[in-house]
């Protein structure tokens, strides 16, 4: 493992919750010191990543294939609820589907009290214990039929942008804290590995941008010298002049400079680990307060201020 990725990933601790087995050896602490073994050799061999859809459907299938889970699901976070970005139950695919189904039409609500809201709060993993609790997000939970689970918040450049939760069930037994600690140990080299795909990605972009930035320049100041005329005598008809920026939002102001940077819908999407049609509902917010018809008009101007 890298020194530096090895500084940023907090261990959990291998004796905690151990139970003995029949033979009085601890069966938990053999179990978490053999998937905290395989993370150097799972990091070593994980391939480069440029989403975080990409990156979250690698983190299911590890969970399961090596860290000893039996079923995980992987939700991204958007706006004001968890929504499903991916599912996998050990060699049980139809049942997988069925679930992830079930998962879309039913997104978490982030409410006040619930048991996700608290874990993003304290940005910490859980360990939950579904019976008899209305915090959990019954929808879900009660169409698998988990007893319990663990789940743990992923972080990327010090924000939450998505959660990771697993059980054992099909090999008969509840998740302990130990698998806490696993799983939150998975969700740290998740973040990491994101954060690696999303500056790879902004890499791009911006040499994409110094090799265009001398012809966009020079069609702003075409753009901007055809439109002195027309400012000094008004056009009866013509389309009024954009109202102050003031009125967007914090979270529009940010979509409309990635639009001015030339990003699509689904790679801002990517940047701001939101939906594309949230990406769109923002866009269109945009136009109507800019009153611009389209959005190179309104970017046009946002760069004239």
């Amino acid at each position: 493992m890298p020194q530096s990725l090895g500084r940023r990933l907090t261990a959990p601790d291998p004796t905690a919750g151990v139970v003995d087995g029949p033979d009085g050896e601890p069966e938990e602490h053999r179990r978490v010191l053999g998937a905290l073994a395989a993370v150097p050799e799972v990091l070593a061999a994980a391939p480069r990543h440029d989403s975080l859809d990409a990156v979250l459907g690698w983190v299911a299938r590890e969970a399961v294939d090596r860290f000893g889970f039996d079923r995980v699901m992987v939700l991204g976070l958007e706006d004001d609820r968890l929504a499903v970005r991916s599912t996998v139950f050990r060699d049980r695919p139809e049942e997988a589907a069925e679930a992830h189904e079930n998962a879309c039409r039913y997104p978490v609500e982030l409410r006040p009290g619930g048991l996700e809201v608290e874990m993003l709060r304290r940005r910490a993993p859980a360990l939950v214990d579904t019976r008899d609790d209305d915090r959990v997000w019954r929808p879900i939970v009660d169409h698998i039929h988990t007893p319990g689970y663990v789940a743990s918040p992923v972080l990327a450049f010090g924000r939450v942008v998505a959660t990771i939760h697993a059980d054992a069930c099909y090999s008969g037994r509840e998740p302990t804290v130990p698998d806490r600690s696993v799983l939150g140990l998975l969700a740290q080299v998740s973040g990491v590995m994101l954060e690696r795909a999303l500056l790879a990605e902004e890499l791009t972009r911006l040499r994409t941008a110094v090799r265009l930035s001398a012809g966009q320049m020079l069609a702003l100041t075409a753009v901007d010298g055809l439109a002195e005329p027309a400012a000094a005598t008004p056009v009866a008809g013509a389309a009024p002049a954009a109202p102050d920026r003031s009125g967007l939002t914090a979270r529009e102001r940010e979509v409309l400079e990635l639009l001015a940077r030339g990003m699509t819908s689904a790679e801002i999407a990517r940047r701001l680990v939101v939906s594309v049609d949230t990406v769109k509902v923002h866009a269109r917010n945009i136009l109507r307060k800019l009153g611009a018809s389209t959005r190179a008009e309104a970017v046009a101007r946002f760069l004239r201020g």
